[in-house]
């Protein structure tokens, strides 16, 4: 697929079913379908941004691969895209000859990019994020991860192919949603604890009363409430909870005067929502921040 900025184009490469089309979907319609439909010849959508400024961007059938030189050939682009699946090792291992095709017919100036997509599915993932940064350092590619289906950094990754693109720096895109930057809050937490069921559970919640379309969030959070306090109580008695809460003592018991001369208790609470809160490197305490931030920037009146 390839996506053309006025007179601009950003190809896309990559195997079967890694999500090039789903992609496309997502950055189009902000829509995504379960259901896989193999690509056959090219199929495009179009992207109205201005009266004189669009993007026409152009799917093509990921089985024309390394194996026909000339489906690399007839598209000269600005940017490339080289795009794998996290879930599936092969697109990964593809990427190599994907890589010596699209450069025999590529200006040595033109930028590529290494795009991971899926890595929502933390469970199934297969190819890990020191391996493909290592690809991309050891072949000069800027490197970024997405997920197409629940949309987590296709935004940023917009914005980059922006910035890699000289004559489209004069449209820059809408600035992320309140909804959009607690969706990446949220992913940002789930993705950097994989392992930790209670918080995957936290971040679900917390999700579903975001995505929830009631017209009352605020009598959605307070339902969801005695959930994500039992899911937090769970979190307090592991190890690195339990140093946290004693270090957060001691801090409060010896820092308290200067503490409160300073502001820092204020400073905590408008942070966090707790006022103690010095130190939250424990599970329990990272989930509770988590919590009140994304209750406090969506002005919900309710606190963990």
């Amino acid at each position: 697929m390839f996506i053309q900025l006025g007179n601009k184009k950003i190809v896309f490469y990559g195997d079967s079913k890694v999500g090039k089309t789903q992609l496309i979907s997502r950055w189009v319609d902000d829509s995504f379908s379960n259901q896989y439909k193999s690509t056959i010849g090219i199929d495009y959508k179009v992207q109205k941004i201005t009266e004189s400024f669009r993007f026409t961007l152009y799917d093509t059938a990921g089985k024309e691969r390394f194996k026909s030189p000339v489906g690399y050939s007839r598209y000269q682009s600005d940017v490339l895209i080289l795009v794998f699946s996290v879930t599936d090792q092969t697109s990964f291992t593809n990427l190599k000859q994907h890589l010596e095709a699209v450069k025999a017919y590529t200006p040595s100036e033109t930028p590529i990019v290494l795009l991971a997509n899926k890595i929502d599915d933390i469970s199934n993932r297969t190819v890990t994020k020191e391996e493909a940064e290592q690809f991309a350092r050891e072949n000069a590619l800027h490197y970024y991860e997405i997920s197409a289906k629940d949309g987590f950094d296709v935004k940023d990754f917009q914005t980059a192919l922006l910035e890699l693109s000289p004559a489209a720096l004069l449209f820059k895109p809408n600035p992320p949603t309140k909804k959009e930057l607690l969706h990446q809050k949220i992913n940002k937490f789930k993705t950097d604890n994989p392992n930790n069921k209670e918080i995957q559970a936290i971040c679900d919640i917390l999700e579903g009363v975001i995505n929830a379309d009631t017209g009352s969030q605020q009598d959605d959070f307070e339902a969801q409430a005695p959930l994500l306090k039992q899911h937090l109580d769970t979190l307090r008695w592991n190890f690195k909870s339990i140093v946290n809460s004693v270090m957060n003592l001691i801090a409060t018991v010896f820092g308290l005067p200067l503490s409160y001369c300073c502001g820092c208790l204020e400073a905590n609470k408008n942070a966090s929502g707790d006022s103690w809160m010095f130190f939250k490197f424990g599970e329990h305490q990272a989930s509770k921040v988590l919590c009140n931030q994304v209750l406090a920037e969506a002005q919900i009146d309710l606190r963990m």
